[in-house]
């Protein structure tokens, strides 16, 4: 009835697998992609701001005193939470005079919080809306 390629997940619930799975299939290895560089400067990439913005740009992480004098920066080739433990390390060491750290929904998280919290600093992050299925499905009853 179906081929011997399904996951376990499949057989088990009776599901067809895509018709682009399986042995032998082309994965997409062998294509290849255009990729848009700059003439002037070919290390900096092509930023995406909403559906018609594009340039190329440099992006890092910084952070940055109350004045905007910028204290640390990393490049932004990483996750908010990968790099933060190098740039808030440089910083305290530098300035260990800080009492507020201001961050955007990116770095809260729980290991980020305690860092800053740990260092006897008060931690300002914005609301960000729980994420679990308990919420999700509470909030589908609602719409019903």
């Amino acid at each position: 009835m179906y081929n011997d390629y399904r996951t376990p997940y499949e057989a088990r619930y009776g599901l067809k697998p895509f018709e682009d799975d399986g042995p032998g299939k082309d994965d997409g290895a062998g294509q290849t992609k255009e990729v848009e560089r700059s003439t002037t400067d070919p290390e900096c990439g092509m930023f995406h701001k909403g559906e018609h913005k594009k340039c190329f740009a440099y992006t890092a992480h910084t952070a940055c005193d109350r004045h905007n004098f910028i204290l640390g920066v990393e490049p932004a080739n990483v996750y908010d939470s990968v790099m933060f433990k190098s740039v808030y390390d440089k910083v305290k060491t530098v300035f260990p005079e800080i009492k507020y750290a201001v961050a955007d929904a990116g770095y809260k998280i729980p290991y980020i919080c305690k860092q800053i919290l740990d260092g006897y600093r008060v931690t300002v992050l914005p609301y960000k809306r729980p994420m679990s299925k308990k919420d999700i499905s509470s909030r589908t009853k609602q719409c019903t």
